[in-house]
């Protein structure tokens, strides 16, 4: 945000070394910082901040929500208060911020809110909390959108996956867990993700709104229900290999994200996975993968670079199983 030219309020709660050593180094290269001491998760101290930040620099154009608060362990030894103080922080926070900002914003505002990929999976045990937290920043950001589209305000959410952090660094005791689902196996960095951030703030994100951007590049997540696996004891295995053959598939196929309209909507008939012609990538390739990866199915994803090499947009086919 610096680099594009942007003046910039940081928040912070205790860590007031860090943060006076961050803005040392931002205005070190020219940048306007301001720094404010203040409880994200204190509604008061929040909409304070913001006001603060308003009288100093005469404007507001982004808000960049970032705070978060995960309190992991077993569902039964959350301590009683656990829920009220993660939903403070991961939700209301983000909320009233959003609120506070709206006031200030003309139209052109950006609200972009960080998340995480753990709304859409979960790595580990110990995360319930947090995962229903983030989860609900994506209603959050959708109604957002509504309610501040009309005057030209865009609200977008931005939801990393693993990144090396002091709290997350790629070497430390989970780092292999949390990369395991990922086709490229490693941490992200901050700057992968800032650069995201920064394309939302910009004029070119301007009609870009209510949007979900997943920044970890997780393999295909595919939506069948349960009820499409057998449930015998070989089927209970097979199925515990789809992640990695669904990585290979995110690898091998991703050039087909760029077709305008693909197959799509996958249904189970008769042991088959019937491919119709409808519009959407990301279902299209969420189906492709599902039947190529339920089978380990090499003839079907042989079927997929062909359909792929010959350039079709809009066909139908069938791929069978060997289940």
């Amino acid at each position: 945000m610096v680099a594009e030219g942007a003046s910039v309020t940081i928040t912070y709660l205790s860590r007031s070394d860090q943060a006076d050593k961050l803005a040392s180094e931002l205005r070190a290269g020219g940048a306007s910082i301001f720094l404010v001491q203040a409880d994200a998760g204190d509604p008061i101290a929040l909409a304070e901040a913001l006001d603060r930040s308003f009288a100093h620099f005469e404007r507001l154009d982004v808000l960049v929500s970032v705070a978060g608060l995960a309190i992991p362990g077993p569902l039964e030894a959350y301590p009683d208060d656990a829920f009220d103080r993660t939903f403070a922080l991961n939700v209301r926070a983000p909320f009233i911020a959003a609120k506070k900002a709206a006031t200030m914003m003309e139209a052109g505002g950006r609200i972009i809110t960080i998340g995480s990929i753990v709304a859409d999976r979960m790595p580990g045990d110990g995360g319930t909390l947090y995962a229903a937290s983030k989860s609900a920043l994506g209603g959050l950001t959708r109604g957002l959108a509504r309610d501040l589209g009309r005057r030209g305000i865009t609200a977008n959410l931005v939801q990393p996956g693993p990144i090396d952090t002091d709290r997350n660094p790629a070497n430390g005791p989970d780092a292999e867990a949390n990369r395991a689902p990922l086709a490229i196996q490693r941490h992200g960095t901050a700057a992968e993700v800032a650069g995201l951030v920064a394309y939302l703030a910009s004029s070119e994100a301007a009609f870009v709104t209510g949007a979900v951007y997943n920044i970890d590049f997780e393999a295909f997540t595919c939506g069948l229900s349960s009820s499409a696996y057998p449930t015998s004891t070989h089927q209970r295995q097979r199925r515990l290999g789809l992640n990695h053959t669904r990585r290979k598939l995110a690898v091998d196929l991703s050039a087909l994200f760029d077709r305008q309209r693909i197959i799509s909507h996958v249904t189970v008939n008769a042991g088959r996975f019937q491919h119709n012609q409808m519009p959407g990538r990301n279902r299209a390739m969420h189906g492709a993968c599902e039947a190529c990866a339920l089978g380990g199915n090499r003839p079907g994803y042989d079927a997929l670079i062909a359909l792929h090499q010959r350039g079709a947009g809009n066909v139908a086919f069938d791929l069978a199983l060997n289940v």
